[in-house]
């Protein structure tokens, strides 16, 4: 018989600990308990999650301190709601994640000994209990391995901002010497993207640059970003774009998004940096949302399994009304990814467009954007024909240009006829577009009506019109579409120029406009309330 598989959601031994002081045993059972519970504060100035969690069975120092405690995540979140609007209110698990850490920053800088003592016991009962031996066993704490937190949440959990508390957290408690705050990022444009957000959340930053003198910039602002790449165990050349991790020091409390990615070589590498940036007295903080990736045989289960303090990953994310829901569509024939394929596609986005431009007041409460239009492809270039992005934009060339063709395809789509079926036999289109035969009822469109609005809404054409294609050099990989003087679409590969090879020979559908040296990137317009990008 093989061998149960060892999974690392089952040995989240800190994250046990912490659910435990509150008398229970998982974030389902947090759920259950707060999740309808309503937002913000009650009329005595506290959170209602902070007033339900008192009616636990807790330890009275634990009871006491919930009053601090909820002062204190109100005071991070008047700090970074300053210059938000509207501001950021604490769903209930990102509030557990923070008054977990509340606990354990305060305990681990005010309380340690008493605390590592009462987790040990806590180790010890739960191996008892479960008939823990050998190496299934749950390790125990020690000094060294308090000195990270790690946060397993679902991406669009709030990862980031739980981040920003963090730090405010960390500033708070500790007031020890050390040598840098330091968010490490794996690419330069999150690094932007981090810039914004911290901005936002009225905390000060800098982002490394090499035009600026080492001495200044460890001399400013607290919180320093940098892409891990950057840093090196030693620079041999003097262009002034890496800077060797000695420079740093190795007493820096640092902040790392995805940092158990990677290939295991470049893995390894990453990990002995941040390692030496931290030493034996910095501390690690490290969010993620797959850490499900992480085998039993990997040499970071172990320091994972102990140091993960709050556990919502995707599931529990789904089960609370976020996430996405999904439909996978097997295809009885390959031949049917052809135009009346992405005419369903292009309707059925062209449906959630106008639904949210007429429904954005009562959508706003969900935080729901502008939908996006994203299309994965495995090929970029290669012969004619085999490029994923080449049959997407010929499909955009082809549907502004044939208007009668695609005015016929419309027309049947809406009439509930597809010659598309799935693996059971069954049209692809037979739970669709109801909404869209309102809205065109109400609109008073025929089909050719229709498939005009559809040219200027998704694709901002007026008439049939070439595709202008422009590489943007100021914005690594991207290359920007349009057929009239917006841009509706992005291509966001890893070599523009062999791609742009395969059709600077087609002129009849295609204009290659020169480099634009000035444009900013649109990839991270996209996120912007007033984006025109509706394609990547």
């Amino acid at each position: 018989m093989p061998k149960a598989q060892k999974n690392l959601q089952n040995y989240l031994i800190l994250n046990k600990f912490l659910n435990s002081l509150f008398g229970l045993k998982n974030i389902e059972d947090f759920q259950k308990l707060l999740k309808m519970t309503q937002e913000g504060l009650n009329p005595n100035k506290e959170y209602y999650f902070t007033t339900v969690l008192r009616t636990l069975n807790i330890s009275k120092d634990l009871r006491q301190k919930l009053n601090q405690y909820d002062e204190n995540i109100q005071e991070y979140m008047r700090n970074i709601n300053l210059k938000r609007d509207p501001p950021i209110r604490l769903k209930y698990f990102q509030y557990l994640a923070v008054l977990f850490t509340e606990i354990y920053l305060d305990n681990l800088f005010n309380n340690l000994n008493s605390f590592l003592s009462k987790f040990a016991e806590f180790v010890f009962e739960c191996n008892k209990k479960e008939k823990k031996a050998g190496v299934n066993v749950y390790l125990y704490p020690d000094k060294q391995s308090m000195r990270k937190l790690v946060y397993w949440a679902a991406t669009g959990s709030g990862k980031t901002i739980l981040m920003h508390i963090n730090i405010l957290q960390f500033q708070k408690y500790y007031k020890g010497d050390f040598d840098n705050f330091l968010l490490i990022t794996p690419n330069e444009g999150l690094s932007q993207q981090h810039k914004i957000e911290l901005e936002l959340s009225n905390i000060k930053n800098k982002i490394f640059e090499p035009r600026i003198t080492i001495e200044r910039w460890f001399g400013e602002n607290p919180v320093k970003i940098i892409e891990i790449y950057k840093i090196k165990k030693e620079v041999t050349s003097q262009e002034g774009k890496t800077i060797p991790v000695d420079a740093f020091g190795n007493n820096n409390i640092i902040f790392v998004d995805e940092g158990h990615k990677g290939h295991s070589t470049e893995a390894q590498v990453w990990k002995n940096v941040r390692k030496q940036l931290v030493g034996n007295k910095g501390f690690t903080f490290e969010y993620s949302a797959t850490f499900g990736e992480i085998k039993a045989k990997d040499d970071t289960f172990n320091e994972y399994a102990s140091s993960i303090i709050f556990d919502y990953r995707y599931r529990y994310f789904y089960e609370d009304g976020f996430g996405k829901d999904y439909e996978i569509l097997n295809l009885k024939n390959p031949e049917d990814y052809g135009d009346e394929y992405f005419t369903v596609a292009l309707l059925s986005f062209y449906e959630q467009i106008i639904y949210y431009q007429n429904n954005k007041a009562d959508i706003k409460n969900f935080n729901i954007e502008n939908p996006l239009m994203i299309f994965v492809g495995t090929f970029v270039s290669g012969k004619q024909g085999n490029s994923d992005i080449l049959i997407i934009i010929e499909f955009f060339v082809k549907f502004i240009k044939e208007k009668e063709t695609f005015t016929g395809i419309i027309g049947e789509l809406i009439a509930g006829r597809c010659n598309i079926y799935d693996s059971e036999d069954q049209s692809i289109i037979r739970f669709k577009f109801n909404y869209l035969r309102d809205f065109i009822k109400s609109k008073g469109f025929d089909e050719k009506k229709l498939y005009l609005d559809i040219c200027k809404t998704l694709f901002y054409a007026e008439s049939p019109s070439k595709l202008k294609l422009i590489e943007l050099k100021n914005a690594d990989g991207e290359i920007g579409l349009k057929f009239g003087s917006k841009y509706f679409g992005l291509i966001n590969i890893g070599n523009p120029s062999s791609f742009l090879k395969i059709i600077e020979e087609d002129t009849e559908n295609y204009i290659i406009s020169p480099k634009s040296h000035f444009e900013k990137s649109l990839f991270y317009q996209i996120e912007e309330k007033d984006s025109n990008i509706n394609f990547l």
